[in-house]
């Protein structure tokens, strides 16, 4: 480990050197051997000063994905971040590190947007060159989700299905009033509560309407 010293000026070796190592794809920390005790921190502050440009010290910076890698296997097909980053052979931040440099110098672009399950979210599909990004799919409603999440249950589970249809019924019935829920204290000592019936189903009963 390089051994702290006082503030120094940096000499125009020593700038040269900021220039030439900011550019390296590794990171700093292997580098900060070669600047005699200078820091991290100061070699990043004398780049800013120096108006060097921001470096990716992200992960496809670090041994990360080729750009030519990328773009030789866009030429093929469309693919999403997954599928890239499975061919390449690392982990899919470390391909979007690159995908998105890519896409910001403009040698790729969003050709669609596709879901790969009915209710997953929509993934980005990359093609090679510039172009007009596809725009991002309105989200799917919950209703819609609901309802397909209904027919799915009743296509896979029945049983599961209809054990949910008959507490969706007992809830209806509660909350109109046609059947009413006792307090368990209640319900031990006194038993269940006896339904309430509709003034139709009394003067059926033979009860009085003015009873």
């Amino acid at each position: 480990m390089a051994e702290r010293r006082g503030w120094v000026s940096w000499s125009d070796e020593e700038k040269a050197l900021v220039a030439d190592v900011w550019a390296r794809p590794e990171g700093l920390k292997k580098s900060v051997h070669l600047f005699n005790g200078r820091t991290i921190d100061g070699i990043k502050h004398m780049a800013h000063k120096l108006g060097l440009p921001p470096r990716s010290t992200g992960p496809a910076n670090r041994g990360g994905p080729n750009e030519a890698l990328v773009l030789q296997l866009l030429e093929l097909r469309p693919m999403d971040i997954t599928e890239l980053a499975v061919k390449i052979g690392v982990s899919e931040r470390a391909a979007r590190f690159r995908v998105n440099d890519l896409h910001a110098a403009g040698r790729i672009h969003i050709t669609r947007w596709e879901r790969f399950s009915p209710h997953g979210a929509p993934s980005r599909m990359w093609a090679l060159g510039p172009g007009e990004d596809a725009p991002r799919p309105k989200p799917i409603p919950r209703t819609t989700l609901q309802r397909e999440w209904l027919k799915r249950m009743r296509r896979e589970d029945p049983d599961k299905y209809e054990r949910l249809l008959a507490r969706k019924r007992l809830a209806e019935r509660v909350r109109t009033g046609t059947i009413v829920r006792r307090d368990p204290a209640a319900a031990a000592l006194f038993g269940p509560a006896e339904p309430r019936l509709s003034r139709r189903s009394r003067n059926q009963n033979g009860a009085s309407p003015c009873a």
